[in-house]
């Protein structure tokens, strides 16, 4: 899901930092 990935990228951007999302972008929904 590139909507889902877009947010991930966004999250480490604003400094939440969660490794385990771009690692699985679409297996963990």
């Amino acid at each position: 899901n590139m909507a889902h990935l877009r947010a991930s990228i966004a999250s480490l951007d604003a400094g939440h930092g969660q490794p385990h999302d771009l690692k699985e972008p679409d297996e963990a929904e």
